[in-house]
């Protein structure tokens, strides 16, 4: 072991993560952790702040895990870049500085609250569990946490509303025909929890819809609709198939955890797998997921290939995992959350990967300020539009 390295390694750690290290440090740092020693004494490090942290106690048990398992998926660094090409090697090196400056934002958001209080009136909250509940007639009714008891009956079936914002369908014995088309609707800043009759639950992302028939299995398939985001818990029914109807991708399944992603301004229709089987379908052609597998469908068609697929039901869990994702598809996820405007100007790198972690339930200022210490990019703020700028030292 070169114990010289360490030593470095270390110093220059505990520079990143103090927001002390200048860009040619950051760059030195990328360098020595792809040695493996190198690495390893970092995650030693890091492990070692996150559970000295006082906060860390204050933490309920699954938000402790949740935490850690972020924080650890983090620090595994599995961006292995190959270095022949120079814009290669910066920009991979640009990846792994800001993947710290996303777990500085865990220290830097316990650390500054107290200093966000006076100031919250200007800050722009996090989102929050509500949407809006469109029925057959066109009656609409606002879910919240607050909106609780029975809001509807169709046809036999009953509606209901909780506290934990969930709104859930349940048969009464009695359901006749479709018994009409629902839709449930989130604006940006806004999720929402959905168990259809047949006990399928559904988590809404934010800037979604999923339009259903309330009686889900008239007809012989469950068919749903979904622009947007959602991640899917099926219940096991052989003889009524599950079919996810996206405007890229045909979803359908008889009983598994997925995630479909099917916003209108991404390039792309995702579809992940976590548990089963199911099959996307292109146009005419048919690609059997497994679990672990990614489908992502672009007007060339579709791609499969093994991802790790909690990341993809992050914001279901309660954060953003930014891993392996660019800038620019980064901020839309705050963006959606925040419910912001995002306007780049000068010469922004939006493929620039990003990564690491970031909480949900922090207010905008803690993101954008983890994000600018890595003095790549500068914000401007005036009121719901965030003005993104490309970092110019003094």
């Amino acid at each position: 072991m070169d114990t010289h390295k360490i030593q470095t390694v270390e110093k220059l750690c505990y520079k990143i993560y103090n927001h002390t290290a200048s860009i040619e440090e950051k760059q030195r740092y990328y360098e020595l952790i792809l040695d493996e020693p190198c690495a390893q004494h970092v995650e030693a490090i890091m492990e070692k702040l996150l559970m000295e942290s006082p906060e860390m106690n204050t933490l309920d048990a699954e938000r402790r895990e949740n935490v850690y398992a972020s924080i650890t998926r983090l620090l595994a660094f599995e961006q292995k870049v190959k270095r022949p090409v120079f814009s290669y090697y910066l920009a991979a090196a640009a990846a792994v500085v800001l993947m710290f400056v996303f777990f500085g934002l865990y220290r830097y958001q316990q650390l500054a609250q107290k200093e966000l209080l006076h100031n919250i009136e200007q800050d722009i909250a996090p989102g929050n569990e509500s949407a809006l509940l469109i029925l057959q007639d066109g009656k609409q009714i606002a879910l919240s946490a607050a909106t609780k008891g029975e809001i509807a009956n169709n046809n036999g079936i009953k509606i209901s509303n909780d506290q934990q914002g969930q709104i859930t369908y349940t048969y009464l014995g009695n359901a006749v025909a479709a018994g009409g088309l629902n839709t449930v609707k989130t604006n940006n800043g806004q999720a929402y929890t959905i168990q259809l009759a047949d006990g399928t639950k559904v988590w809404l992302n934010a800037a979604s819809s999923l339009q259903f028939q309330s009686n889900l299995a008239f007809g012989g398939t469950r068919q749903v609709r979904l622009i947007g985001e959602a991640y899917f818990e099926v219940a096991k029914d052989a003889k009524h198939p599950f079919i996810v109807q996206t405007d890229r991708q045909t979803v359908r399944v008889l009983g598994t955890h997925f995630n479909v992603s099917a916003y209108a301004n991404d390039d792309a229709g995702v579809t992940t797998v976590l548990e089963g089987r199911v099959s996307v379908k292109h146009h005419a052609v048919e690609h059997i997921l497994n679990p672990g597998d990614q489908a992502v469908t672009t007007s060339r068609g579709t791609s499969v290939a093994k991802t790790n697929a909690g990341r993809a039901v992050d914001w279901q869990q309660g954060d953003f995992v930014l891993n392996n994702i660019t800038f620019e598809d980064a901020m839309k996820k705050i963006a959606r959350w925040y419910d912001i405007e995002v306007i780049y100007e000068g010469n922004v790198d939006k493929t620039m990967l990003a990564g690491g972690w970031v909480s949900k339930k922090q207010p905008l200022s803690a993101v954008l300020h983890a994000v600018e210490s890595l003095d790549l990019v500068r914000f401007e703020r005036k009121g719901h539009t965030l003005i993104v700028r490309p970092y110019k030292p003094n």
